[in-house]
């Protein structure tokens, strides 16, 4: 199994690398990494002292992902924006629930009152030219 994650790594590095085609494999990874946590854990005393603190290493190390500031689109933390979206609703300000986000986009319904009647939202461009 610990083969075939290393195959799937190397087939997505090498065809397409962008994070979202790495999920395939990503169940894999999690099963072997229990696997390997709950063998570790049963190995003795010693043996659970380091598992433990290897754990809580990387929960201190990792607890900060959620707070980077670099989602394409939002501009700024996806939790900050969802806090703000949910807290919207509280403050009453509906019509701030109902936009996309503050970044560049428009508000949702203003893009498809604009566009005359009879139209589609598909576009299709000829970049050869």
């Amino acid at each position: 199994m610990i083969a075939g994650i290393h195959v799937g790594i190397v087939v997505w590095f090498v065809t397409s690398h962008q994070d979202r085609f790495l999920q395939a494999v990503l169940p894999w990874m999690a099963a072997c990494t229990v696997v390997a946590l709950v063998l570790a854990w049963r190995a003795g005393v010693w043996v659970r002292c380091g598992v433990a603190l290897l754990v809580l290493f990387q929960l201190l190390w990792g607890g900060d992902v959620y707070f980077i500031r670099s989602h394409a689109m939002v501009g700024d933390s996806v939790l900050k924006e969802t806090v703000n979206l949910v807290g919207a609703g509280q403050e009453g300000k509906y019509n701030d629930r109902r936009r996309l986000h503050g970044g560049s986009l428009h508000p949702v319904g203003s893009v498809c009152r604009s566009m005359p009647r009879r139209s589609s939202t598909n576009a299709t461009t000829d970049w050869g030219s």
